[in-house]
């Protein structure tokens, strides 16, 4: 793979390279098998108590929100620069 974030700012050479992206790919595996299985839970939450699983997941979006603003801050060059 190429063309990762970050890549040139720390890049990576030959077998560190190659063993770091198959590292990523296997998190990437494992984070899809777990997608799924959050997923059935989330189904299963909706299913047997949608008030409360509602009410959840807004504290669950509120929480990611804040997540997400703080990865656009690593990606802001004037933080790195």
């Amino acid at each position: 793979r190429s063309g990762h974030a970050g890549a040139a700012a720390y890049p990576l050479h030959g077998a560190r390279e190659t063993r770091m992206m198959e590292i990523i790919d296997q998190i990437e595996a494992i984070r899809g098998r777990n997608n799924k299985n959050w997923m059935d839970i989330l189904r299963l939450a909706f299913r047997h108590a949608p008030e409360e699983a509602a009410r959840i997941m807004t504290g669950i979006y509120a929480e990611d929100q804040e997540i997400s603003r703080l990865v656009r801050m690593l990606g802001d060059k004037q933080l790195v620069d």
